[in-house]
């Protein structure tokens, strides 16, 4: 038998030995589990080394199947059961370190990674003072300060074409957070400068992949330490970052060191550290002190940064979750204050306790396993014995998706923190461990959370852009928690603006699709446009916010004008026996306006501004809403409803002017004004003179098919929306001569009803075919939303005139435009918009540069304006308020 032979033989028998023990001779053999786990090392390295950090998602499903104690590798079991949390991770810190092997295997030279329990007491003792709550309370207004320079990092950018992703923003925070801390100084992530140094902080697959290939071949962190960081770089130019920001610690560092003499004053953690009895001298050096400033730096970064991205997604969210938290918020940052209260006062707030708490649980920081052994004694769990030696671990993921504790464990619940009388949640809540090897910066990480969620929420108005729950979901671990790699990240916000009740500049924002946030604008002194979700605020006079004389109540009507300009209104106000008194503004033109105006208000005039729900939450006096229009989509009518809050519209109070500005708008449109206005007027010398030249430009006039324009005893109207205003068109068109058809609503059959008199009702799709002239003035909700679209626009006449003077999402625009370049009709006359004030294409297709020459006729939402109008709004808002004051609510919608 030759010496080859004989080394395979001896290796098949130590295998089959090996596998025979590990299965059924180990002390765990009795441990349930999959064979194939107990049996090889590789099966864990699989997934988490080959797939990525995917382990912890395979020994879910072993719990699932095997129960709470599972065998996850030859030496390792794993539980499941936060009643044995603390017998693994023993509160006195001795009795069950880390396994070394199955820890991270970095050996590195600090606090974190010291497997000795009695160096780690001196270590952990050294920084205990700084860490604690008493002294992260000291450090309240610097983490304010911090806050306001992130604000001044976005004032900064705006309007330069900049990027900025929201978990980017609150890393650079984080990191300044513990920078001050640790150094004093605020040199961390060059906020107000613009750097990008909070970049190489960010969770990497590179390095996650690196933390689980460790955990099998421990020697590779030796490899990574001897190879030059120009060359790593190559893997990863954020590691070049590290070097750089390994050097500026080292900097910092110096400067303590610089002088033998105890710190007096504003100690920082290393001046601590310095001055401590309890670090050994040996640990009083360059190389320990940089090590644990990159320790505390990393820790205090990226998971504090992520429970704020996974907290920011899930509150805008769900609309409800940002009202109940500004509601509260509100009992303690009364409008216009600026300064935030103590982290004690925010603790208090139970609803905000239960926003962090999700947010912490729901980030799953660090999901990773937490080996530890008990080397001398055997412990028992469910009747399996585990002997001295083996590494035993828990996952904070599992306890926090645990459907007995957390019910729908992935929705996020405040209220499931604000119910838990028993303390069952928080029992089960280990983000931070536990024991002496808990996370000594819990103090410092409860205090940034309820300062930044407190003032972010109550100072910024966000909305989520392109964002789904998949981007920030857990997908993968490397001791902390990893989303999907082709996640875009939190995709930023598509609309913010500055509250302007904190005094803070003011900005239009818009965004870029990806983790980023693209800011554009720029700060205005004076009140300007405003992005209130898809509408737009108009311009307006700068107004002082003004306070009632005496609060609402059961004798007493505090009555408040939103839009002066549109409607305003006398003190001549019957309210039978209450007192009243009459606030007034001239235009709102910033969405925090709303609130400010309608907070003690009891009745409010609403013409345009737009009453939602969020505005609805901070009037806590309000019981109704009226608005002089025949419209209520700027009214969230379901809030009103659920609330209590009556509302009232003025139903008819524009049907003489409406009407008789549709037809003008027809006319212009028919006879082609505008387009023969612009020609003679226009500055092209060719355009100007042909009228010269050819003596006579009637063809100008001819429609889509090249027929000179219909006289009016040859139009067929088509009226949608058969309303007051549809009934009075109706009229004026018989009077003129024109034949009438009033289109049923689209996809109802047609049938004979009653208005002023007998009226036939037609198909939808005939009055579309047959339709000279299709007027539109029916309201606009989720059916009516793009109505007349490119599917109706293909069948009509190719000499149709479309007049909307409805709301301007009913007709689509873009396809209109289409087909008055095809030639399938021949006009568009609008007194409505996408959005309003309209001044750009973003507004309306109608705007856009190349539509000059085609036969589109706008004004600027004006046809309700008459003399008429106002007299007949005047006197049914004062109807509608004394009948509201008597308890008359037969006109009320609600």
């Amino acid at each position: 038998m030759s010496l080859i032979q004989l080394s395979i033989g001896i290796f098949f028998i130590y295998a089959i030995s090996l596998c025979v023990y590990r299965l059924y001779l180990s002390p765990l053999s009795a441990i349930p589990g999959p064979k194939i786990a107990a049996l090889t090392y590789w099966y864990e390295f699989y997934f988490d080394g080959w797939l990525g950090g995917k382990y912890i998602f395979k020994i879910k499903e072993f719990h699932e199947k095997y129960g709470p104690i599972v065998r996850i590798n030859p030496h390792h079991v794993h539980i499941n059961d936060v009643e044995f949390y603390d017998t693994i991770y023993a509160p006195g810190g001795t009795k069950h370190p880390r396994n070394k092997i199955r820890w991270m295997a970095m050996d590195l030279d600090n606090m974190f990674d010291t497997f000795d329990a009695a160096l780690h007491r001196k270590r952990r003792a050294a920084v205990a003072s700084p860490f604690s709550k008493q002294s992260v309370r000291a450090l309240e207004p610097a983490i304010s300060d911090i806050i306001d320079q992130i604000i001044g990092r976005l004032e900064d950018v705006a309007g330069t074409g900049s990027v900025l992703g929201i978990h980017s923003i609150w890393n650079s925070l984080t990191q300044e957070v513990i920078g001050q801390y640790c150094f004093g100084a605020s040199k961390m992530s060059d906020l107000r400068e613009g750097g990008d140094d909070a970049q190489f902080m960010q969770p990497d697959h590179v390095v996650e992949n690196v933390h689980s290939w460790g955990r099998m071949f421990p020697w590779i962190f030796d490899i990574i330490a001897k190879i030059p960081m120009n060359i790593l770089g190559l893997l990863d130019a954020r590691l070049l970052g590290a070097e750089k920001f390994n050097k500026e610690i080292g900097d910092q560092i110096m400067k303590v060191l610089e002088t033998d003499q105890p710190h007096v004053g504003n100690k920082n953690v290393f001046h601590e550290m310095r001055d401590s009895k309890h670090l050994p001298p040996e640990d009083k050096r360059f190389s320990y002190y940089q090590s644990e400033a990159g320790s505390f730096v990393g820790a205090g970064t990226e998971t504090t940064a992520s429970a704020l991205t996974t907290l920011t997604y899930f509150v805008l969210e769900n609309p409800e979750v940002l009202r109940k938290l500004r509601e509260e918020l509100r009992t303690v940052m009364p409008r216009g204050q600026k300064e935030l209260p103590p982290t004690s006062t925010l603790e208090s707030l139970p609803y905000l306790t239960g926003v962090i708490q999700e947010g912490i649980r729901l980030s799953f920081s660090v999901p990773s396993r937490l080996p530890r052994t008990a080397p001398t004694e055997e412990l028992v769990y469910n009747g399996y014995k585990l002997p001295p030696g083996t590494v035993l671990s828990e996952s904070s993921y599992l306890l926090h998706i645990d459907e007995k504790v957390f019910p729908e464990p992935f929705e996020f619940k405040p209220e499931r923190w604000i119910n838990d009388t028993d303390h069952t949640v928080r029992r089960q809540f280990v983000a931070f461990s536990r024991g002496a090897r808990g996370c000594i910066g819990i103090n410092l990480a409860y205090a940034e959370l309820y300062a930044v969620v407190a003032a972010v929420f109550s100072r910024l108005e966000l909305k989520l852009f392109e964002t789904s729950r998949y981007d920030v979901q857990f997908a993968s671990e490397g001791f902390i928690a990893y989303r999907p790699k082709d996640s875009k990240g939190l995709a930023g916000v598509k609309y913010l603006t500055f509250r302007p009740g904190w005094d803070i500049k003011g900005y239009i924002a818009n965004y870029s699709k990806a983790t980023r946030v693209k800011l554009l604008g720029n700060y205005f002194p004076t009140y300007t446009t405003f992005e209130l979700g898809d509408h737009v605020l108009p311009q307006a006079i700068e107004e002082p916010l003004q306070l009632p004389q005496q609060q609402p109540s059961s004798t007493h009507e505090v009555i408040v004008v939103l839009e002066g300009v549109h409607l305003s209104i006398d003190g001549n106000i019957d309210t039978g026996s209450r007192s009243h008194e009459l606030i007034s503004y001239h235009r709102i033109s910033k969405p925090d306006e709303v609130r400010d105006r309608i907070q003690c208000a009891s009745i409010v005039i609403a013409t345009q501004t737009f009453i939602t729900s969020e505005s609805l939450g901070e009037a806590p006096y309000l019981k109704c809403i009226i608005t002089p229009t025949a419209g209520i989509n700027h009214i969230d009518v379901e809030e009103c409803r659920r609330r209590g809050v009556k509302v009232a519209k003025c139903t008819g109070s524009t049907s003489l002017a409406v009407p008789d500005h549709a037809l003008s708008l027809y006319f212009a449109a028919r006879r082609k004004t505008v387009l023969l206005h612009n020609d003679i007027r226009t500055i092209d010398e060719e355009k100007r003179n042909s009228w010269k030249r050819q003596h006579n430009i009637s063809t100008k006039l001819q429609t889509a098919n090249g027929h000179p324009p219909c006289s009016i005893d040859e139009e067929v109207i088509g009226i949608i929306g058969y309303g007051c205003i549809g009934k009075r068109l109706s009229v004026l068109c018989q009077g003129l001569g024109m034949e009438v058809m009033v289109s049923e609503r689209k996809g109802v059959a047609p049938s004979d009803r009653v208005g002023n008199g007998s009226v036939i009702r037609h198909h939808f799709r005939d009055v579309i075919e047959r339709a000279t002239v299709l007027f539109i003035c029916c309201t606009s909700n989720v059916e009516t939303k793009h109505m007349i679209d490119a599917e109706e626009l293909n069948t009509m006449r190719p000499e149709a005139v479309i007049v909307n003077v409805s709301r301007g999402n009913i007709l689509n625009t873009d396809a209109a435009v289409k087909a008055l370049r095809k030639g399938l009709i021949s006009g568009v006359a609008v007194d409505v918009f996408d959005n309003e004030p309209a001044s750009s294409v973003e507004d309306s297709a109608f705007l856009a540069e190349d539509t000059k020459d085609l036969n589109i006729t706008f004004s600027p939402h004006v046809g309700y304006f008459s003399s008429k109008t106002i007299i007949t709004m005047k006197t049914m808002v004062k109807t509608h308020i004394k009948n509201f004051v008597a308890g008359d609510f037969d006109d009320f919608i609600v």
